[in-house]
């Protein structure tokens, strides 16, 4: 009798072993096969002094620094949301980039003649009942021509910026070899949403027929 009821507890013991080795490789295998798409903002929110000039860009923008012989490279993802249409955007050559200044004889100019643009994406459409073409990435390769130098900005890149939509500040920082003259905006803090100005974001976190984008990537890309 006494070993009947042992042989039934080490019986049940076992079975529990089973189970529970199972629930663990089950576990484990859902976790390790998780596919982590979240993408990682560039953030250059801390200061990169170039001489006498501090370079300092937001979390969501960032400020970067080319020596003479250096390129920019901005990864871009783009979204367009609109269930009622599409609309075609041309991003071949950097189109909708442009370069300025900041207050040089009270007020904004732009420098664009002074940097060539190439993008690896041309004309796409976006919106309508599919959702086409969201979150297309383009590359674009930004170069100062030789000689020139300051620091400016780049904007053009859409209307909104995700994640936060943010409709102010929509711009890069650049600066090129000493990076002075420094003609820079103040970039301060920036917190209005174009849904604080009562504007309501879809079911995807967009708001329908703004051109939102979200830098991904920054790097200096030196020339042979």
């Amino acid at each position: 009798m006494v070993l009947e009821r042992l042989a039934r507890a080490a019986l049940s013991v076992v079975v529990l072993i089973i189970i529970l080795g199972t629930a663990y490789f089950l576990l484990t295998s859902q976790k390790t096969g998780v596919n982590n798409s979240s993408t990682t903002v560039t953030s250059s929110s801390t200061s990169n002094i170039v001489g006498a000039v501090a370079c300092s860009g937001t979390i969501f923008l960032p400020c970067q620094h080319l020596e003479g012989n250096e390129s920019l490279l901005l990864t871009v993802k783009y979204y367009y949301y609109d269930p009622n249409g599409t609309k075609s955007f041309d991003f071949s050559g950097g189109n909708l980039l442009y370069f300025t200044g900041c207050c040089k004889g009270g007020g904004t100019f732009y420098v664009t003649s002074n940097f060539s643009v190439i993008s690896s994406v041309g004309n796409v459409t976006f919106g309508g009942t599919n959702n086409m073409s969201e979150g297309t990435v383009v590359v674009y390769t930004i170069t100062p021509k030789q000689g020139f130098s300051g620091t400016y900005q780049v904007d053009g890149f859409g209307d909104l910026v995700y994640p936060n939509l943010f409709v102010c500040a929509n711009y890069v920082v650049i600066s090129i070899g000493n990076g002075s003259p420094d003609y820079g905006y103040p970039l301060g803090s920036c917190t209005s949403s174009v849904t604080s100005h009562g504007y309501q974001a879809n079911s995807q976190g967009f708001v329908d027929g703004f051109l939102t984008f979200q830098i991904v990537g920054s790097s200096n890309s030196s020339s042979p």
